[in-house]
């Protein structure tokens, strides 16, 4: 009690200052309207701008989740789409979708990625536990983007395009033409289409896509565009260099594909091989 008084004694006319300018704030506040709305306007304003603030935070950390809720989403709109049979070929019809499906999609985010070794990986946080197998295809939605090779509980080990093991069939769209797809080994950005007869037309900016022949990607799946071309050392092959829609060393979310069929198809063609 003694220090309270000898606290008050010290800072009275502090303390009485702060009183009478509290005081006379509450006579404007009451009493003038203008000056009523200027605060009330000013006291709207700030505690507008910390709702916001906080508004903001909340919705930073709802940002994965409305991220996985649209992906999963989008898996589910992507094997329908893969479901739909080809309508030019005779034999087709549509048939109910859930009952025609050969793809089924997962999607993951990726942990981590490398552009600059001659056999370059991605590393995806899904792994056996979430059906990740090897052998799965992996895309965006802008296009190819590896093949699954190993898995563990939680993660999957991607061979990234990028790499010098990286085959896959692709096809020049405007001509039809079919093609092996490569890695140049060089830039995280081009790849090399062999096996392209040198009398097939090819310009510049025509669209390159996955071939009808990849088990790990559906026909049609985006590649990238003509970015030049040339004779190879065998004249009558041209050698196609491709700029991926991809940036590879951007990826941040990717799609898995399960071909349902692709054991099969992989069991017809190993005891084809055996006889």
């Amino acid at each position: 009690m003694f220090r309270l008084f000898l606290f008050l004694k010290k800072y009275h006319y502090f303390l009485l200052f702060i009183a009478l300018q509290f005081i006379a704030f509450l006579f404007i506040y009451q009493f003038m309207s203008y000056q009523r709305s200027l605060v009330f306007s000013g006291f709207q304003n700030f505690t507008g701008n910390i709702y916001s603030k906080i508004s903001n935070v909340k919705m930073y950390f709802r940002l994965r989740s409305i991220n996985d809720s649209l992906l999963a989403e989008n898996v589910r709109l992507r094997e329908l789409v893969y479901a739909v049979p080809k309508i030019d070929r005779p034999d087709s019809f549509v048939k109910d979708t859930q009952n025609n499906i050969k793809f089924k999609l997962k999607f993951a985010y990726v942990v981590n990625n490398t552009i600059n070794r001659k056999n370059n990986i991605i590393v995806l946080n899904r792994g056996k536990l979430d059906g990740i197998h090897n052998q799965m295809g992996v895309i965006t939605d802008k296009g190819i983007v590896g093949i699954v090779t190993h898995t563990s509980d939680h993660f999957a080990l991607v061979m990234s395009v990028l790499s010098e093991e990286f085959r896959v069939s692709a096809k020049i769209v405007e001509s039809g033409e079919i093609g092996s797809l490569s890695w140049d080994g060089k830039s995280p950005e081009n790849m090399v289409l062999k096996d392209i007869p040198n009398q097939v037309k090819v310009l510049r900016k025509h669209q390159v896509v996955v071939g009808p022949y990849s088990r790990f990607f559906p026909e049609n799946t985006p590649v990238g565009i003509i970015k030049d071309f040339n004779i190879s050392s065998n004249n009558s092959l041209i050698e196609v260099k491709v700029k991926l829609h991809n940036k590879i060393r951007n990826l941040q979310s990717v799609y898995l594909i399960d071909n349902m069929k692709a054991l099969e198809q992989a069991e017809l063609e190993k005891n084809a091989d055996e006889k």
